[in-house]
């Protein structure tokens, strides 16, 4: 999931509001990114905890950090297999 805004949070989460969704069941590969730690603080706030936010606070930050983290990722994968 990727957050550009407090709103867009906000607004996601309306959407989804009575649908009875769990987004952090165990063993759900979802992973929260925001662009910056005013929009990871309002998803935190509201139960979902950011996995990624850029230290450039900028699309291109964000892309950059998402792009790292499942790289990250795929290698732990790959030597724990």
């Amino acid at each position: 999931l990727t957050f550009t805004s407090p709103s867009s949070v906000r607004n996601w989460l309306k959407l989804l509001d009575g649908r009875g969704l769990d987004l952090r069941r165990a063993g759900d590969p979802i992973a929260v990114a925001c662009i910056g730690p005013i929009t990871a603080a309002e998803a935190e706030k509201r139960g979902l905890p950011a996995d990624i936010v850029p230290a450039q606070y900028t699309l291109d930050g964000l892309v950059a950090a998402i792009v790292e983290y499942f790289l990250k990722k795929e290698q732990y994968a790959n030597r724990t297999t």
